[in-house]
């Protein structure tokens, strides 16, 4: 095409991060997280939005490879061997003004990072303590995990955050990390000013 591919930035965390800082950071300097004049009218959605930073359809592609693999997002397990979804992450960013740079919040984004690999020009990490996981994953999401139960799903996002960050580091794209102590003191922002002007 001869032009400059658009920045799309992935931020990514454990559950726990507060990824959603640095989604409403990039958004005040500029960036897309619902595409123009779209509804959230669908039951959740706005919620999902207003609480998360994250675009509900990116959450309904993620959706539709777990169910394809028979897996959840906290299942501690990766999804495996499931096809691209369509709807899908180009039909998702096609929607979005060529202008600005488009920001995709979710941490189980992660998981299935080789759907996403070719589009993200930019990934945020926000890295967590095991601890944080264990307190979001037993006060939000289910109240009986047991405490390998958390560790282990800590585990596997770690791991694939991992292999997120070798793959940008050795190609040309960029990376950045910021742990949620730094969020929470306010340096999210400031990042993702960066992020936005890289």
């Amino acid at each position: 095409m001869g032009s400059a591919k658009r920045q799309v930035i992935g931020v990514l965390g454990a559950p726990g991060a507060w990824t959603n800082h640095i989604g409403w950071g990039c958004v005040h300097w500029g960036a897309q997280v619902l595409w123009p004049e779209q509804s959230l009218h669908i039951d959740g959605h706005q919620s999902l939005y207003d609480s998360n930073c994250e675009n509900p359809e990116v959450m309904g592609i993620h959706n539709s490879i777990l169910a394809e693999c028979g897996e959840n997002r906290y299942s501690g397990r990766l999804p495996r061997f499931f096809d691209v979804p369509f709807p899908g992450p180009e039909q998702f960013l096609s929607k979005f003004s060529l202008d600005k740079p488009v920001c995709i919040v979710d941490s189980f984004m992660c998981l299935v990072w080789n759907i996403w690999l070719s589009h993200v020009t930019d990934v945020v990490v926000v890295n967590v303590e095991e601890e944080a996981t264990r307190h979001f994953l037993t006060r939000c999401v289910d109240g009986n995990m047991t405490e390998l139960e958390c560790r282990t799903i800590f585990e596997v996002y770690t791991a694939q955050l991992q292999k997120v960050e070798n793959f940008f580091t050795s190609s040309h794209n960029h990376f950045h990390h910021i742990s949620n102590k730094d969020v929470i003191d306010g340096c999210g922002v400031e990042l993702a000013r960066s992020v936005i002007g890289a």
